[in-house]
């Protein structure tokens, strides 16, 4: 999963403010558990 595809999860992501704080900054990496969501997301 790329950068890209994941910010393009990001935003539907129920969780999205409570998992990156702050949705301004895309460059900081999700928590591991938010990573984990959105491998079983895309099924990578």
């Amino acid at each position: 999963v790329t950068d890209r595809d994941t910010h393009r999860l990001i935003p539907s992501a129920p969780n999205n403010k409570a998992a990156t704080g702050s949705h301004h900054t895309p460059h900081v990496p999700p928590n591991p558990v938010v990573t984990v969501s959105f491998s079983t997301i895309t099924g990578t």
